[in-house]
């Protein structure tokens, strides 16, 4: 496919065509408007909105993927206007063959290192539930030696309650058995 700025215009034959941005090309000598080449379906010839994926009429593919770089390209284009991928029959067995044998390692390392963040997360994942439990683990402890010295406290203080009545018992019965 041309490129839209070396169309000639087919009006004046003098001009040539340039973009407008909007999905028009515009003739600087006649001022002449067209619809962009990219916007006709080549399947029925409908105009379709820029960037659209498929005809509006028809509903056949406008757009494709480059299979080397991802570029969306032109349906009737036949090459990736980003990296030249051709786009005929040879051209994807080669995009094929070099996605198999140059980028497997690329995709494979890239598929490693994936698996490898997942597992770092569900890895700190579980640390972090072991600090919350430990931290958990913590407080019940505290919270349980805490009772335990309140428990040995009261048992304190029956015991030493329990001495100075025996002792106000003893005094009493010394006193009592003095007197008699």
């Amino acid at each position: 496919m041309a490129d839209d700025s070396t169309l000639i215009c087919p009006e004046c034959r003098q001009g040539q065509l340039h973009d407008q941005g909007d999905g028009t090309l515009e003739c600087p000598q006649c001022g002449e408007r067209f619809v962009a080449p990219h916007r006709v379906c080549p399947y029925c010839e409908a105009i379709n909105d820029v960037g659209a994926p498929a005809c509006a009429k028809c509903g056949k593919r406008l757009l494709r993927t480059c299979p080397r770089c991802g570029t969306l390209n032109s349906i009737s284009a036949p090459q990736c206007a980003s990296c030249g991928q051709r786009f005929d029959t040879i051209g994807h067995i080669a995009a094929r063959e070099e996605l198999r044998f140059v980028d497997r390692f690329t995709h494979h390392a890239e598929a490693v290192s994936d698996v490898k963040a997942v597992e770092q997360a569900q890895s700190q994942l579980r640390m972090d539930q072991f600090w919350e439990e430990d931290r958990k683990r913590r407080a019940a402890l505290a919270a349980q030696q805490q009772e335990q010295k309140r428990q040995e406290l009261r048992l304190m203080y029956s015991a030493i309650a329990f001495v100075v009545v025996a002792i106000i018992i003893i005094i009493v019965i010394v006193l009592l058995t003095g007197r008699a």
